[in-house]
């Protein structure tokens, strides 16, 4: 990711674990996570709930990555017990919070996201509106971050409206895959998911073997720049705000004359500059969501 320099939020991370791990977390946590955030305080607190409070600035870009590092860590260190919790608690500035933990949790009032460790937890087909993902976390897109939902939203507003129909789509910035899921379970006839990062392409690709739709999903780092395809229907990016603009003129090139682009992954006061850049290149707003003081909107040609 390329985030700006200056675009910064506080960040409070609070991780719970099993108090017989506290120590060896305390250890590999400063050996493994000081780099990404040298100069932060680490602070370990009352050893009877054995928590975890990082209190840091970290460029928006850097938060997810930070988050699936901690994981990472938890994950290893305990991958031979059973009936672990682990909770997650983010706060920014306006005390938005997002927790992880539960093995299921809501992505709209239609569709749930379960979490799951291994295939073999998985009998048969995902159950109806649920989505089936990988509890390795290692890409962004949970279904818990507030602009994962506002596209989610986004796309069942396609849905509502027939325009999801048999559609090509194109999620840039997979991540876990999850909004790719998503479009074909509500009937989108071909998806290709883009991430720069290989490592990330790989756990796109498993969830969709997870949920079955291996045939009519397809993950590639491929840049959007060098993409050889037929435009697509409707794109979905959710992405921070300054890769959204260094991508913007490529995404509108890569969007058919009646297609739809969702944009989300930023703040409210960053949606007046995103509409204004896309009037320049013939795109208007046709909708926008929010959410926790995150957006996202629906943008089409001006006919």
């Amino acid at each position: 990711m390329n985030p700006r320099k200056n675009s910064k939020r506080p960040l409070l991370v609070r991780i719970t674990v099993p108090l017989s791990l506290h120590e060896k977390v305390k250890k590999n946590l400063i050996q493994k996570l000081t780099p990404l955030i040298s100069g932060c305080p680490l602070e370990f607190q009352n050893m009877n709930d054995a928590f975890l409070m990082v209190r840091t600035r970290l460029p928006e870009g850097l938060i997810d990555a930070f988050l699936g590092q901690i994981l990472s860590v938890c994950d290893q260190l305990d991958s031979n017990m059973t009936g672990r919790e682990t909770e997650i608690l983010v706060m920014d500035e306006k005390a938005s919070e997002c927790s992880f933990g539960a093995n299921e949790a809501a992505l709209t009032d239609n569709w749930r996201v379960r979490f799951v460790c291994s295939s073999k937890e998985v009998n048969g087909p995902p159950p109806s509106n649920t989505i089936l993902l990988f509890q390795d976390m290692e890409a962004f897109g949970t279904g818990l971050h507030p602009s994962t939902k506002l596209s989610a939203q986004a796309l069942e507003y396609l849905y509502n409206s027939g325009r999801l129909d048999s559609a090509s789509v194109m999620d840039i910035g997979t991540g876990s895959g999850i909004l790719s899921i998503l479009a074909i379970f509500l009937g989108a006839g071909r998806v290709l998911a883009l991430d720069i990062d290989e490592r990330i392409v790989e756990v796109a690709r498993r969830n969709f073997l997870l949920n079955g739709i291996k045939e009519e999903a397809e993950a590639t780092t491929c840049p959007l720049s060098k993409l050889q395809r037929q435009q697509a229907d409707v794109i979905v990016a959710n992405l921070t705000p300054s890769v959204t603009f260094d991508l913007m003129e490529n995404m509108v090139k890569n969007l058919c004359g009646r297609g739809c682009l969702i944009l989300s992954g930023h703040s409210l006061r960053a949606r007046d500059e995103i509409c204004q850049r896309l009037r320049a290149h013939g795109l208007w707003m046709e909708r926008d969501f929010s959410l926790n003081n995150w957006s996202a909107e629906l943008f089409v040609f001006r006919r």
